[in-house]
């Protein structure tokens, strides 16, 4: 099941991947009007009410296809024909052949003069809103659906009945979806009852889209509202640094980039106006730890008022491999996770977790714990908390080539076991950035491989260069990360946004710069449109 936004991210990744998306509507619009020729042995009347989106785009093709196999058709425009607002619905219209009649309702009186067109119509197709559309039916739309309820013929709804889940909605006897079930056609584990007949048809989106990140995904970046106040939408805390300087900065400037309303930076008080000094977008917190270059538990109750404070917490960039700053980490995961906050866990906090994560201990929250190893981190942790693994594939877990590169299936095994024991989610970096959860995250249906642990679901960013091996990148990956994350976004998609927006910029300035990149160069090239 996908819900409205999956729909425009497939559509968007569509068109990267090359697919003309005019294709899919003409596949849409045929594969509805063969639903509709397989009811009707009898050549009858078919009424088409349409609206001016991609959903009347799907019924004209489907009108032209069934007038040209002999049936008798009406095109009801509910709204004036220059209001149709893509290329491809606008195409479809003008392709209809002139044996359609096609009236737009207008004057005093459309509610009559609609029901006279439905009064003998064999099979009445809803066109008027597809699955994306928010909110009620309202003004001639839902005059529309009290006539086609009205009606007594076959009603057909394109894709999902317009207002499902609204008290206004079209009570469909058969609805022709595409690609998938749409959210909300689900009620109690059954089929709504307002879409009668269910039929899933495939109409072309190629696996791809739905297997690698695209332009699309950055769809799911959630919106700041017009009446949105400083620190709402967003507040990130950052710990890290001791022995560098560079991480905690590089992850705290990042989440800016991601539109974090606040950053704050703890670290050791002997680093702290170092920190203060590299940005002045960032909040400084001092530390009173023992060191003054060495984070350790001695900070962790000053740390829990702002870890109540921050909507999303990153740790590790930076922190260095002591023992204090260790157990301080993994004791700030756990705090998180008993909690509920989301944590984004990077660099030295993986290493904790690998040193002193616990065998059966309570597992982190799949939606609110993304942990950000690269190869070699994933392979201590494997090591670490799967008893008896074989990490030997992890040395080169790819198969394929270019826009077909994946994770072997004996890889994502490991990834699969390295879930249960923890929990969280995995963004793995490399030439193949693998991102995976055991909770089902969107376009789940489409993502999901079995494995000896269960369902595993997985999706793959392509973007970057290898360039970006320079030092920090990660750090920037992760702060991006915990910005989207603080905003409200899961780990998943986080995760996804992340990889992909990381890459793009790393691929924009090794374009001019080549191998002088940096990764403070990354920043200024971090675009989320």
């Amino acid at each position: 099941m996908i819900s409205p936004l999956d729909v425009s991210v497939l559509d968007r990744n569509c068109e990267e991947l090359g697919v003309d998306v005019s294709s899919l509507m003409e596949a849409a619009g045929k594969a509805l009007a063969e639903e509709i020729g397989k009811r009707s042995p009898v050549k009858g009347k078919v009424v088409v009410v349409s609206g001016t989106g991609n959903n009347g785009g799907d019924g004209m093709v489907a009108a032209r296809y069934l007038s040209t196999w002999g049936n008798g058709v009406e095109v009801i425009y509910v709204k004036p024909v220059s209001m149709i607002r893509s290329d491809i619905a606008r195409k479809a219209y003008r392709d209809l052949p002139d044996n359609v009649a096609v009236t737009v309702l207008k004057g005093d009186d459309p509610k009559k003069q609609l029901r006279s067109s439905l009064k003998d119509a064999s099979f009445i197709v809803d066109a008027l809103l597809g699955a994306g559309s928010k909110g009620a039916p309202r003004g001639d739309i839902a005059m529309a659906v009290d006539e086609i309820n009205r009606a007594k013929g076959f009603k057909v709804a394109v894709d999902s009945p317009t207002g499902l889940g609204y008290r206004n909605s079209v009570k469909a006897d058969l609805t022709v979806t595409f690609h998938d079930l749409k959210e909300g056609m689900l009620k109690d584990g059954k089929h709504h009852e307002n879409c009668g007949e269910l039929v899933v048809r495939t109409i072309g989106i190629p696996v791809e889209a739905s297997l690698y990140v695209g332009p699309g995904d950055l769809m799911r970046m959630p919106s700041k509202g017009k009446e949105s106040k400083k620190g709402e939408t967003g507040r990130v805390l950052i710990i890290g640094g001791g022995p560098f300087t560079g991480a905690p900065s590089l992850a705290a400037m990042a989440a800016v980039k991601a539109g974090a309303d606040l950053v704050r930076v703890a670290v050791p008080r002997g680093i702290a106006k170092t920190i203060a000094g590299m940005s002045p977008d960032l909040i400084v917190e001092r530390m009173d730890t023992l060191h003054p270059y060495e984070l350790g538990p001695e900070v962790l109750l000053q740390l829990m008022g702002l870890l109540d404070w921050c909507h999303c917490m990153v740790i590790g960039p930076g922190s260095g491999r002591s023992k204090p700053a260790l157990h301080l980490m993994v004791d700030l995961i756990r705090a998180a996770r008993d909690r509920g906050k989301p944590v984004v866990i990077d660099a030295d906090a993986i290493t904790s977790v690998a040193g002193y994560w616990k065998q059966g201990e309570t597992p982190l929250d799949p939606v609110r714990a993304l942990i950000t190893p690269h190869r070699g981190e994933l392979e201590r942790l494997v090591s670490k908390l799967v008893m008896g693994s074989d990490t030997s594939v992890l040395s080169e877990p790819y198969e394929g080539k270019g826009s077909s590169s994946r994770w072997k299936k004996e890889a994502l095994e490991l990834a699969s076991t390295l879930q249960n024991a923890t929990g969280g989610t995995l963004l793995v970096k490399g030439p193949v950035d693998l991102i995976s959860s055991m909770s089902p995250p969107s376009l789940s249906n489409h993502v999901e491989i079995e494995t000896g642990g269960g369902p595993l679901y997985r999706r793959y960013n392509l973007t970057g260069v290898p360039a970006m091996s320079v030092g920090g990148t990660g750090d920037v990956l992760c702060g991006i990360c915990g910005g989207l994350m603080s905003r409200g976004m899961s780990g998943f998609d986080a995760a996804c946004v992340a990889s992909y927006v990381n890459g793009k910029a790393g691929e924009s300035v090794f374009s001019e710069i080549g191998h002088s990149l940096s990764a403070s160069s990354l920043i200024e090239r971090l675009r989320f449109r």
